[in-house]
């Protein structure tokens, strides 16, 4: 499960980690300015906890291209780790739980555990969702 390069991306109130193999390119937009027809805006906070909603309107924007379709999922900031963190897998027991695999894993930061999101999964569970695609 190891990765070379992992980003750490801050939503407005969490922190996750992304494989940056998952990310085509990185960008900044202006959320106040409309996407293209093949592009859609998703925020990464509130598809986790409804109240992490940021009110920045310039954001990082981490593009995944899927079915045609250029996904832009919003966030904070972007960083990559300092140094290459040993990723863990989730649990069995909280694995085994989950509806769709969209975290993989978890890495060490300070004193916490960041999980680490496939951002591609994402894409195709967004895509397929009724409420969110």
């Amino acid at each position: 499960m190891a990765d070379p390069t992992l980003l750490l991306v801050q939503t407005a109130h969490h922190k996750y980690a992304i494989r940056n193999d998952d990310v085509y390119a990185i960008r900044t937009v202006n959320t106040k300015i409309a996407p293209t027809a093949q592009e859609r805006y998703i925020e990464l906070g509130p598809l986790f906890d409804p109240a992490d909603i940021s009110d920045t309107s310039r954001r990082h924007a981490m593009l995944v291209p899927l079915r045609r379709k250029l996904l832009l999922f919003l966030v904070d900031r972007i960083d990559q780790f300092e140094a290459q963190p040993t990723v863990s897998a989730l649990p069995k027991l909280i694995a085994d739980h989950l509806h769709q695999p969209l975290a993989i894993g978890v890495v060490p930061l300070d004193d916490h555990m960041i999980v680490l999101l496939d951002l591609r999964a994402i894409a195709r569970s967004v895509l397929s969702s009724p409420t969110l695609g």
